[in-house]
């Protein structure tokens, strides 16, 4: 479902959060790819949540929608899905040091707050505010992306060497846009395999 949030069109999903915890506007979550026996067919794993873990990372489901914000788990939450493409401006609960269109951010182990990209938290959103939330996390606007981070980041550019059986190649590209988002060159290729 879209609707309008302030100005900006969001699209909300009602998901079940497992924890305990009392949840915030713009508390970071993650979905629970590992509901139920690994070898059965678990639609729970489409819409239950947890606070982000190592093994979660992934699968940033996006943050609480303030319409749930006070919430005590477990039980039906709402979240605001980083599911479009050109991103969408909304708060997000932090604890950097962030400066507008400059600081990027993604989900990190063991916190609601979205913490510094990098190898232990996968881009999820970028500062839309120039705020300080180092001392203590607290809310700051953000652009969630709407390209899952473990795939695509919009300020990297990665080459790929192949090697095949017939020789050696560098593939290089320009990729000037990804479903609207425009990237400028920049790319990430997540997987090759030559031919057979």
């Amino acid at each position: 479902m879209t609707v309008q949030y302030n100005t900006e069109k969001v699209s909300k999903k009602k998901v079940f959060y497992s924890g305990t915890d009392t949840l915030y506007t713009g508390y970071a979550l993650c979905y629970n790819r590992t509901v139920g026996t690994a070898t059965d067919a678990v639609t729970a794993r489409a819409y239950t949540v947890i606070k982000p873990t190592t093994a979660t990372l992934p699968f940033f489901a996006g943050v609480v929608h303030e319409e749930s914000s006070g919430k005590t788990g477990p039980g039906w939450f709402t979240i605001v899905e980083p599911n479009q493409a050109t991103g969408v401006v909304v708060p997000v609960y932090t604890d950097q040091n962030c400066t507008i269109a400059v600081t990027q951010l993604g989900p990190k182990n063991d916190s609601y707050a979205l913490g510094a990209y990098g190898a232990s938290a996968p881009y999820g959103a970028l500062a839309m505010q120039t705020v300080d939330r180092t001392g203590a996390a607290g809310v700051a606007l953000a652009q969630l992306m709407g390209v899952n981070p473990t795939h695509v980041h919009p300020k990297e550019i990665i080459l790929a060497a192949v090697d095949n059986e017939n020789g050696t190649g560098t593939i290089t590209a320009t990729v000037k846009s990804v479903f609207g988002v425009n990237l400028a060159g920049r790319f990430l290729v997540t997987a090759w395999r030559a031919a057979s």
